[in-house]
């Protein structure tokens, strides 16, 4: 019985495919559930990046992009913010998900049609398409308008009743997402309007990275409270496709981190050896009173 959710979300488009699955899947049954439902409508891509479950890390997953010529990157701990859509998509879709849910929660699977179609159509802040537009050139047709059935056609109550039901909770459902997801647009959109940062990179500047929730041996091998807070410097060598994102040169010790890392975990570096030390004024000589006492 299915009791997970897979999200793949294409990079360009934003489109999303959500896959019912389970919690103990192997990376076996996980690639043979992407070939099945994903692969045969939109091919390989040529990069994958995922979190750190373990089964992206086994030694089946890792031959198989070797073997597919795909390009493998984890996120780092910190993966929602290092480029947003993947963790931006679950959050809005478990916020829109959890009023539809039954007492017991288990109709989410028969929703999961109904979320990704309307999530699909609905065009983005950041592009104003949707990402259907963006990856088929077009909105797949839905009637604008049921159409009801002849009143003189012979067809039974309870296939009446069953085909209005279905319409009816399609309806109810879809109109309900597409507000829900222009809500959560316009939260998100105030969020980084609140949050955006006004530091900006260039290609070629040093920067330095926050070490939290990164697994790099010369860092966590040490005590988290003596080890450094910020590592590097590493070179800006662009921006990164999503907003207040920045691609890195790393060192060869974090093969496999994905490059690219929001603005708000780095920092200018600067150079000690081009900053000059600091002139320590010396305090003035104590005065005295006219009881010879010394007073400042």
């Amino acid at each position: 019985t299915a009791d997970a959710e897979l999200l793949i979300v294409d990079y360009l488009s934003c489109r999303v495919i959500l896959l019912p699955t389970n919690t103990p899947a192997t990376a076996q049954e996980t690639a043979q559930l992407f070939l099945e439902q994903a692969f045969r409508h939109t091919g390989l891509p040529h990069t994958i990046v995922s979190d750190r479950d373990p089964k992206w890390l086994s030694e089946f997953w890792r031959y198989l992009m070797r073997a597919l010529d795909v390009k493998q990157e984890l996120s780092s701990a910190r993966h929602q913010q290092t480029d947003g859509k993947a963790e931006n998509a679950i959050k809005t879709i478990k916020g829109i998900m959890g009023p539809f849910l039954d007492y017991a929660g288990s109709n989410w699977k028969s929703l999961l049609p109904t979320l990704e179609y309307n999530y699909n159509r609905t065009p983005q802040t950041s592009t104003g398409l949707s990402p259907f537009e963006i990856d088929l050139g077009r909105v797949p047709r839905v009637p604008n308008q049921w159409v009801a059935p002849n009143p003189g056609e012979m067809i039974r109550q309870s296939a009446r009743t069953a085909v209005e039901r279905r319409i009816k909770e399609f309806a109810d459902v879809s109109r309900i997402v597409q507000q829900r997801l222009r809500d959560a647009q316009d939260q998100q959109a105030k969020y980084y309007d609140r949050k955006k940062h006004t530091e900006a990179y260039r290609e070629g500047d040093k920067v330095l990275l926050h070490r939290e929730g990164i697994a790099i041996t010369s860092v966590t091998t040490r005590n988290k409270k003596l080890a450094e807070q910020w590592i590097g410097p590493f070179t800006v060598r662009g921006k990164g496709p999503h907003p207040d994102t920045y691609k890195l040169e790393l060192p060869k010790e974090f093969t496999g981190l994905h490059p690219v890392f929001h603005v708000s975990i780095l920092r200018r570096y600067h150079d000690p050896s081009g900053t000059p030390y600091r002139q320590v004024a010396t305090p003035p000589e104590p005065e005295k009173d006219k009881d010879g006492q010394e007073t400042y």
